[in-house]
């Protein structure tokens, strides 16, 4: 509790003060008091535990939540406050003031589209849910070692990593300093514990409070926020100091229940009716008080036995799963566990679901209370408290738990243990199961025994072998013998066939290698028989997987037919890939075997998603999708490594795809990776990968062309995308109405040399020719070219008197140009005509003529007609 004297303390039980609230937001140089803060509109919740029982660890965030006017104009999301309780007295003279916590905002929302806000906010704990994992890796001494070990009876090198200790103390100070949470210096009961790497946690897996509460329970202690916002843990102190005894008439004799005064001053005694003593109002409680905890017992998991200290079995607290304790010996579990046992077996109290009163604001959570009913008094803790209310504060209190502990575990997350030993017991009616395990030395056997069979089991882990596994079954009728090494399994089986009665050995295997030093022969008088649901084939050239997949270098058939079908038709039949990748580092050329679109897949790249086959160390894979470089390299194991950055020049890469399938006919794209300089926002220049393509895709509807490129313009990466169509349709008809078959393109014809083409000639767009363009029929839009000459003697056949020549156009398209000239100008200058005119009524065209020669004389026309 918070340090008063009494006198002040009386202050809350009398009438005759008054209360309120201060919300100091230093950054914002802004107070809100009780003049905008709404009625009876504050809540404060704290707890060190709200299980169902007690649990230690604590680091569960405080809130503060109220609701406040005249301050639309300030943005309070994200802004840290001090709450500070006030209270005055008749005169207004301020009597008391009180620290309620420091929070940080997390929302402060319009109420209903009203003039005021209801602010929500939480202590440094609440940001305490962040992943940690970086930090915990990075936080142990490291040193890389070369150790020889035996693999398939060979001695082979690999590189291990031996990772240093830390104090307990320090790795909760460096925790909290990475939290950016303000912490009181303390010195607690396991704080001189070292710290071994015992976890390999991946990102997400390990947040902050997890790790906090870890290193709190280890303390047997509970994590919280001072009033002041800093970061302390906090025991819970013994309830026999105070007196805890049975009514005094159930006394066997006086030197039972020994007391002692000096933790009276510790307790807070509520009262049920009193003017001058803090005062309850209701309680909802249990008829029992919780036995002591006589023992302690830690596990790895809810099934290890585990190590116990204390004697008295009865009421036990355990401790499961908290990796801080892996691969602690047997000596080192007593010692750490007879400190947490020595502050938790002074512990029990009558469990309250709920305890209301006066508020009491100077309480805090872990403080110990007693309300005194009629008949008896409720000796408890403040495990959980709710202050809701102003000037008329009413506390909440809550203290849950069992007579005896149920010790129920909750698995908060998966971490990949690194160190620990285990041993399981399992014996009921049924069946005898024990087994003992390292986690560290990744070993572990087991023994099974029911009524109708023995079984054993032996395993071993390493990052050389992977794991390596056998076992030995024994029934009546059979005896099997397995070895399992990483999934390659190998089974014996001797036993006798119950239908035939006649003994059988047999050999079975997920994978069976059969190794000859020239020649390896199958022989079988009749036929040879390999059968299964499915058969996979891997060797480095040729692989079969079990979907029927077949990966090759190269296959040369001849003879016979290739008869490939499908009932997924969209999808490629055949598919075709070629890539060129050049790149070097130091000069030396770098051998690529991979290229896909995205990163590799392995543990040390977070975002790959690419399956490959199994490398070998120093060959490279290229990402298509962002021109980057992996290298597969040692370093805390053999993974893939990204060296962009390494290389002399970026890489040179080329590739062409080529697929063909029977809903998507046939497309070929060649590619090509191009560098440019862009800006990078800064008044500089950075260089980007760009992929340009162009592709060719033959369909049933037609032939579509398509080519993408890259430039700059002013700093600025431009994407130029082109494409055409062509198709062959049968929409036109001749004067018989038969279909005209006419190719069609949406794109400019531009002929390098001379075209020629037999039949009709339509074009949706331009057509360039640098030589001749020929056919039979020009039709552009639905109209052809019709061109026209014939011999007139002027002489015989005089003009008309209008002077105009008329020639009958039959369908004429008045929307295209027509023409009338003089076909001979050599044989007979003196014909000449002025400018030819359509008229439609009359579907001719007619021309005036301005000079009338004498003799014969070629007249020339053309016009469009509509087909």
């Amino acid at each position: 509790m918070l340090d008063l004297t009494e006198a002040q303390k009386k202050i809350f039980c009398s009438g005759t003060y008054f209360h309120g609230y201060q919300m100091h937001f230093p950054d914002l140089g802004l107070t809100i008091g009780n003049d905008t803060i709404h009625s009876e509109a504050v809540t404060i919740k704290e707890s060190i535990c709200d299980e169902e029982e007690l649990v230690l660890g604590g680091c569960i965030a405080s809130s503060c939540e109220f609701e406040v006017s005249e301050i639309l104009q300030n943005e309070l999301n994200g802004q840290g406050f001090i709450a500070i309780q006030e209270t005055v007295d008749e005169d207004g003279d301020t009597a008391i003031q009180l620290p309620m916590g420091y929070y940080q905002v997390d929302s402060a929302e319009l109420v209903d589209d009203k003039d005021y806000k209801k602010v929500v906010a939480y202590d440094a704990l609440y940001g305490a849910s962040v992943d940690v994992s970086e930090w915990y890796n990075a936080l142990f001494p490291a040193e890389e070692k070369s150790v020889t070990k035996l693999q398939d009876g060979k001695e082979v090198t690999v590189k291990v990593v031996e990772y240093g200790t830390v104090k307990l103390k320090a790795m909760r100070e460096s925790l909290l300093q990475h939290l950016g949470i303000p912490f009181r210096p303390q010195s607690l009961i396991n704080d001189d514990m070292d710290v071994e790497k015992t976890i390999a946690p991946t990102a997400g897996s390990l947040t902050g409070t997890t790790a906090l509460k870890a290193i709190c329970t280890v303390n047997a202690g509970f994590g919280r926020m001072d009033r002041s916002g800093s970061f302390e843990v906090i025991y819970l102190p013994d309830m026999h100091s105070i007196g805890l005894y049975p009514h005094i008439g159930l006394y066997p004799h006086v030197g039972l229940y020994p007391t002692s005064s000096g933790g009276a001053q510790d307790m807070t005694k509520l009262s049920g009716a009193s003017d001058t003593e803090a005062e309850y109002r209701s309680i909802r409680c249990e008829e029992y008080t919780t036995d002591k905890i006589t023992c302690l017992n830690i596990q790895t998991d809810e099934e290890d036995v585990g190590v116990t200290v204390g004697t008295d079995l009865s009421n036990p607290y355990l401790i499961t799963g908290n990796f801080l304790l892996y691969g602690k010996s047997v000596d080192e579990l007593k010692v750490i566990g007879g400190n947490i046992l020595s502050k938790l077996k002074g512990i029990y109290y009558r469990p309250v679901s709920e305890l209301k009163l006066n508020a009491l604001p100077y309480l805090e959570t872990g403080d110990m209370i007693v309300a005194e009913k009629e008949a008896e008094k409720v000796y408890s803790y403040i495990f959980s408290r709710t202050i809701s209310g102003i000037q008329a504060q009413i506390d909440t209190y809550e203290a849950k738990g069992n007579q005896k502990r149920q010790n129920e575990v909750t698995q908060e997350s998966e971490l990949m243990q690194l160190k620990g030993r285990t041993l399981k017991i399992q014996k009921n009616i049924d069946s005898v199961y024990i087994e003992m395990a390292n986690v560290e030395k990744q070993t572990s056997t087991r023994y099974e025994q029911t009524d109708e069979a023995i079984r054993l089991e032996a395993k071993r882990a390493t990052d050389a072998e992977k794991e390596m596994q056998s076992s030995i079954e024994l029934q009546a009728d059979r005896v099997v013998l397995k070895v399992d090494s990483a999934g390659r399994l190998v089974e014996v089986a001797l036993g006798v066939d119950p239908d035939t009665a006649k003994t059988y050995f047999k050999a079975g295997a997920d994978n069976i290698d059969l190794d000859a030093e020239d020649v390896f022969n199958i022989i079988s008088g009749n036929a040879l028989n390999l059968s299964g649901k499915k058969i996979t084939i891997a060797s480095d050239k040729f692989n079969v997987d079990e979907d029927g997949t077949v990966k090759a270098e190269s296959i040369d058939i001849s003879g016979g037919s290739i008869h490939l079908e499908t009932q997924k038709s969209p999808e490629s039949l055949v598919h075709l890939a070629n890539y060129d990748i050049a790149a070097s580092i130091n000069g030396a050329a770098l051998k690529f075997r991979y290229a896909g679109e995205g990163a590799p897949k392995d543990s040390s790249i977070p975002n790959g998603t690419v399956e490959v086959a199994p490398p070998q160390i120093g060959e490279c894979y290229f990402d298509l999708s962002t021109a980057e470089v992996y290298q597969f390299k040692y370093g805390n194991g053999a993974h893939w490594v990204k060296v962009t950055e390494d290389l002399d020049n970026p890489a040179e890469v080329t590739w062409t795809i080529s697929e063909m399938s029977t809903g998507g006919g046939f497309t070929t794209t060649e590619y090509k990776i191009v560098y440019l300089d862009v800006e990078d926002g800064k008044g500089g220049t950075t260089r980007q990968a760009f992929r340009e393509g162009n592709s060719v895709e033959v369909t049933q509807g037609g032939v579509n062309f398509a080519k993408n490129t890259y430039t700059t313009r002013n700093g600025t990466a431009q994407q130029q995308d082109m494409s055409t169509h062509i198709e062959l349709t049968a929409d036109e008809y001749d004067e018989q109405l038969q279909p005209v078959p006419v190719v069609k393109m949406d794109a400019p014809v531009k002929v390098q040399g001379d075209y020629a083409y037999r039949g009709d000639f339509a074009v949706l767009g331009d057509v360039a020719s640098s030589g001749t363009l020929s056919g039979n029929a020009l039709v552009i839009n639905g109209s052809r070219l019709l061109c026209g000459s014939f011999v007139r003697d002027f002489t015989a056949i005089p003009l008309p008197s209008t002077g105009i020549i008329t020639i009958a156009t039959p369908d004429i398209d008045t929307t295209m140009p027509a023409t009338i000239c003089n076909g001979d100008a050599d044989a007979n200058p003196g014909l000449a005509f002025g400018s030819t005119r359509i008229c439609p009524a009359a579907a001719c065209i007619e021309a005036q003529v301005t000079s009338t020669p004498s003799g014969m004389a070629r007249i020339n026309y053309s016009y469009w007609q509509k087909l």
